[in-house]
């Protein structure tokens, strides 16, 4: 906006030491982009911005869109991870189009999330009728580090990727969203391209990402219920959604 331009930038404690090329963008909606100068880390990267109109029928990735506002800004050899918050529409749906772009699935960036974000991804397969898809090769053998967190199993460490370390805790999607016939756990037997309604809510969950390099703690929560602040921890940086209530 207008006002972020004309204000200066906060001023964020420093790490034990800057790391080069070391960024965070903003993708629109709760889309980022973390970076250094060796390794990419996308977290619900959308792209697409469907009208409101168009979400009446089966919903289709603007793929111009995507080639032109993050293909064209990063790295695709050097992107290591893709974390999901959880499965909506406008968290998900342009995930799979990264994918597509690695017609080699042992090349392909890890995916976390949880069981329908696996679901919708494995279900882009050969004979899906979508050029993209079919001209490449299906998603059926996509790495997904599938998370189904609870009470008992809030926490869990995906791993190191480069200089980043990624932990996974459990949130909580604000209950405003929740509409029962959407179903907060269930199959997705559909076929892709998908309605907006196909992508549904896991269990009410919303996964907040901690993400750490050289010191620096990084908290993702596309949520404005951070439900485990004392297991998170102290963090340099807190990335949250806003409630719209």
């Amino acid at each position: 906006s207008k006002a972020s331009v004309e204000h200066s930038e906060p001023h964020i404690r420093s790490a034990i030491k800057p790391l080069p090329g070391l960024r965070i963008r903003w993708l629109g909606t709760f889309g980022y982009e973390i970076s250094d100068a060796q390794t990419t880390i996308l977290i619900d990267p959308f792209i697409s911005r469907p009208k409101h109109t168009e979400l009446l029928k089966p919903i289709l990735i603007d793929t111009i869109a995507v080639q032109r506002y993050l293909f064209s800004t990063i790295d695709l050899d050097k992107l290591a991870a893709i974390l999901v918050t959880h499965c909506h529409y406008d968290h998900l749906e342009d995930v799979p189009y990264i994918l597509a772009q690695y017609p080699n699935a042992t090349n392909r960036p890890l995916v976390v999330g949880d069981t329908n974000t696996s679901r919708i991804i494995h279900g882009y397969q050969n004979d899906s009728g979508i050029d993209w898809v079919d001209r490449k090769v299906g998603l059926e053998e996509s790495h997904i580090h599938v998370l189904d967190l609870d009470k008992n199993n809030p926490m869990v460490e995906i791993g190191t990727f480069g200089r980043f370390s990624i932990t996974a805790f459990k949130g909580q999607h604000p209950s405003y969203d929740y509409i029962p016939w959407r179903g907060p756990k269930g199959a997705i037997t559909y076929k892709p391209p998908y309605n907006f309604w196909d992508y549904k809510l896991y269990n009410k969950q919303s996964i907040g990402y901690l993400v750490e390099t050289n010191g620096l703690r990084i908290y993702f929560s596309d949520s404005p219920f951070v439900i485990n602040p004392a297991l998170i921890g102290e963090v340099d940086i807190l990335i949250q959604t806003i409630t719209t209530r």
